[in-house]
């Protein structure tokens, strides 16, 4: 990812970047300390994007395996979005 892309992903979490100089932060710029749901909506963002990115992968690269298999692959990836998912089990 990109520092742009980070910068986006935490602005749609609530981080704010009115107070100039490049600094990101949560609450107010006299109390500008993280607040948990903002930090959590991050990482969330932050796992997608990553997600994404892994099964964009799988499918380009599927196309040297077994008919399918990158699709399916793919699929998995996009499905674990709870912390800690495994994907099932090729067969």
């Amino acid at each position: 990812m990109t520092k742009e892309e980070i910068i986006a992903l935490a602005k749609r979490a609530g981080f704010r970047d009115d107070i100039g100089e490049g600094w990101l932060y949560c609450g107010t710029p006299s109390d500008p300390t993280p607040e948990m749901p903002s930090l959590e909506k991050f990482a969330e963002l932050v796992a997608a994007a990553v997600r994404e990115a892994c099964a964009k992968i799988a499918e380009r690269n599927g196309m040297c395996m077994k008919a399918g298999l990158g699709r399916d692959i793919a699929a998995q990836i996009r499905a674990s979005s709870n912390a800690g998912a495994q994907p099932t089990a090729q067969k």
